[in-house]
């Protein structure tokens, strides 16, 4: 169900409303629900994976959740909130409109929430995640106690959000849909502007248009933190008056990264600020993708007049997100990373992350997420995977999409191997990916699992075999391979 932002929609939730989530136990849902039943709303919900930390949390605070989408849900609900993958044709939202209820978008309950806060919205086509989690941690560090609503599990959180009673709301903007537009944030941070959701947007001329817009609805008394490495940030920042603080590895940006040391599961730079050297900052998170990232958050939060301090020993303790370079089993007998890159840039910076400094071998297995991306980013896909010594494909998780004929993850497959990329593997059925890790992984092996769908889950089981003894496992299925 398409959002539509040039349509005004607001809501009044200064006083308890009974509010129902279609699709709560998305992190971006989940979180909105927490707050409002923190704040005294009454909150149902439905959920298809109803069996979650998310749901969990929900429950213990009293919220009712369903574990299917029916008409019969929505009964006692005076507002209902939909995701952007919910459709038009689902039985809740059918029942909403003959009901007469307010149905709105996630990003107008957000917009509401804001209201009143020195509000912080974080966009970007990829970073938002852990770019908000680290500007929480600064603003927390700094004794503000700001509101949080981030799309990931934060470790240093153990939640995906927190109600807090200062004057600042951390949250990511989602793009997707060009809903960041119904909100008025006091301050904006744009990561980085690239194609996607193109199943939404007509063209890339439209994609900036909408930052434009989204940079534009920033408060005069805020400003914009963007990465000035990106032309599409530079272009936008050359149409707006809005007060602008750039950061990047250019010489040109106010903020920059410099004498940058990449190690093995973190880096090392200098903050120059304005052409001073701040101070040295150690960060646990690897890849030049996460200096950009703290480098947006030390963009922001000095903005904000923290001082350089409290960001350094921040940045030092960060612990991570869930599902982003997340670790979820080290030993000797191999280390199993889970990771929610499903862009071909996401997935080339991860990992060029996980390679750095590392000499063992770096096993791959990608998830596409979406038939239209796949359809439209099969190029890119094609050359995003160098520096894996294997790499392992599986079929497209649809996200909700209908399938489209002939685009299958096997268009992937396909294409890599048409670059001349050795040891490529198709294994259709993801339930048979473990059973093939299981036999070719030797002691010190990476395993990379990258994509936003479920494979998650396998990350999981695969973490939990490796760390027991395991035979040999005999293969009892066809997969294809670019390898005889």
């Amino acid at each position: 169900m398409n959002s539509n932002p040039a349509k005004i929609q607001v809501i009044d939730l200064s006083y308890p409303r009974k509010v129902h989530f279609i699709g709560i136990g998305g992190m971006g849902m989940s979180g909105l629900a927490q707050i409002l039943l923190k704040q005294g709303h009454s909150v149902s919900g439905s959920d298809i994976d109803d069996n979650n930390i998310n749901i969990e949390r929900i429950k213990a605070l009293g919220g009712r959740v369903y574990g299917n989408h029916d008409k019969g849900n929505i009964k006692k609900a005076e507002i209902v909130v939909y995701s952007s993958c919910i459709s038009d044709n689902n039985p809740e939202i059918i029942q909403s409109k003959a009901n007469g209820l307010e149905i709105i978008p996630r990003a107008v309950v957000l917009a509401e929430l804001m209201k009143g806060k020195r509000s912080i919205a974080v966009s970007g086509t990829h970073g938002k995640t852990t770019v908000s989690a680290l500007i929480s941690l600064i603003v927390s560090r700094a004794g503000l106690e700001p509101t949080i609503i981030v799309g990931g599990e934060l470790e240093d959180f153990n939640n995906n959000a927190c109600k807090g009673r200062g004057q600042y709301l951390v949250a990511e903007a989602d793009e997707s849909d060009a809903s960041f537009l119904y909100l008025n944030q006091t301050y904006s941070v744009i990561t980085n502007i690239e194609p996607d959701h193109m199943d939404y947007y007509h063209n890339m001329d439209q994609v900036l248009e909408t930052y434009e817009k989204f940079i534009n609805n920033t408060s005069t008394n805020g400003f914009v933190a963007g990465c000035l490495d990106d032309a599409h940030i530079l272009s936008l920042r050359q149409k707006t008056d809005k007060k602008f603080i750039t950061y990047g590895l250019s010489a040109q940006a106010d903020l920059r990264a410099d004498n940058i040391c990449l190690k093995d599961l973190g880096s090392e730079f200098d903050l120059i600020y304005h052409n001073k050297n701040l101070g040295r900052i150690t960060i646990q998170i690897p890849g030049e993708y996460n200096i950009l990232n703290a480098l947006s958050a030390c963009a922001l939060t000095l903005g904000l007049g923290i001082e350089f301090f409290v960001i350094k020993e921040a940045l030092l303790s960060y612990k991570g997100v869930g599902r982003r370079f997340e670790i979820k089993l080290n030993t000797a007998r191999a280390m199993v990373i889970d990771d929610y890159a499903h862009h071909p840039t996401e997935i080339q910076a991860v990992i060029t992350a996980g390679r750095a400094g590392f000499k063992g071998r770096l096993i791959g297995v990608f998830q596409p997420h979406r038939y239209t991306r796949t359809k439209l980013l099969v190029k890119e896909y094609s050359v995003c995977f160098q520096g894996l010594d294997e790499l392992i494909l599986t079929d497209v998780y649809s996200a909700g999409e209908a399938a489209i004929e002939g685009v299958s993850g096997e268009n992937i497959y396909k294409a890599v191997t048409e670059t001349g990329q050795e040891r490529v593997v198709y294994i259709e059925d993801k339930a048979n990916i473990i059973p093939y890790l299981l036999k070719i992984t030797c002691s010190g092996d990476r395993i990379l699992m990258m994509g936003a769908g479920d494979i998650t889950k396998i990350a999981d089981e695969l973490a939990e075999r490796l760390s027991c003894s395991i035979g040999k496992h005999k293969l009892t299925y066809t997969i294809k391979n670019s390898y005889q």
